[in-house]
């Protein structure tokens, strides 16, 4: 990539207490193609944590983030701290 811009925002506390909620994408001035990546985290108590995470490349087929050959993924997690 030629030029990228990098954009990233943090809502904590988003719509109930507890729940952050962060957003960042990777966009290339040069082709437009996108990296994003939306991420959920609700604490349970101080021990658990559960978490979504959404990613996707996007753009064109012959853009530098279209070309992937994973276009989007989910990962859901849930999470114990000793």
């Amino acid at each position: 990539m030629r030029q990228e811009v990098f954009v990233r925002a943090t809502w904590t506390d988003a719509f109930v207490a507890d729940l952050d909620l962060t957003a960042f994408s990777f966009v290339d001035l040069y082709d437009g193609s996108t990296l994003s990546q939306i991420a959920a985290n609700y604490y349970l108590s101080k021990t658990w944590t559960l978490g979504a995470y959404l990613s996707a490349n996007l753009g064109s087929p012959r853009s530098e983030r279209g070309s992937f050959p994973q276009q989007a993924s989910a990962t859901l997690q849930l999470v114990r701290y000793f």
